[in-house]
Formats: C-alpha cells, structure tokens, sequence
C-alpha cells in the first residue's frame, strides 16, 4: 500500500530532488507559456525553441528520478489520495501518512 510507503535517506533525497525538478519544470512551463515553439537559429533557420530541449530534459531527469524510488503500486484505495493530492495547490509543504494531513 502507497500509505505504507516509508522512505529511506536515499529515497528521501530522490524525492527532494524530484521535487525540486518539478519546480524547474513549472518555471520552464511558464517561461514558455506565452512564446512560441519556434525560434529562428544561428543562419536564420527554424528551431525549436530552447527552452523546450530543457523542458524536455527536465523530464527526463523526473522520470529518472521516480524510477529509482522502491514506491509500491498504489492499490484501489490509494488512487483516491492521489487525486487528492494533486488537487492541492502547489508552494506550500504537506505532510502525507497516518496522522498526516495538509
């Protein structure tokens, strides 16, 4: 069970690192909110734009991350929580386990 998950030192140094490659994420996601995809290179060609190869390595790095961590597979009952979890509102610490709460 998800709720029975205790992290390690290692496992809670993963987590602190995925969270804050969230972070990156979300500053990259608004940084590129209002630009466009594209961009023009060095000799005038079309490019992505750069800021999307970081995105897309921040990403990677998240998952990276994620997959290091012994997590079990949330059972039935736990996907609750988890809807739960996301809905919170991000920039703020949140204890999560028995007697845990926000």
């Amino acid at each position: 069970m998800l709720r029975d998950f205790e992290p390690n030192l290692s496992e809670i140094e993963l987590l602190t690192e995925a969270a804050r490659t969230v972070d990156r994420c979300e500053v990259l996601e608004t940084a590129l909110r209002d630009q466009p995809l594209t961009t023009a290179g060095s000799r005038g060609q079309v490019v992505s734009h750069p800021l999307l190869a970081e995105l897309r390595a921040e990403r990677q790095l998240l998952s990276r991350l994620l997959g290091q961590l012994a997590i079990p597979e949330p059972e039935a009952g736990d996907w609750d929580g988890l809807k739960a979890l996301s809905a919170l509102p991000p920039g703020r610490a949140y204890t999560v386990g028995p007697g845990g709460g926000t």
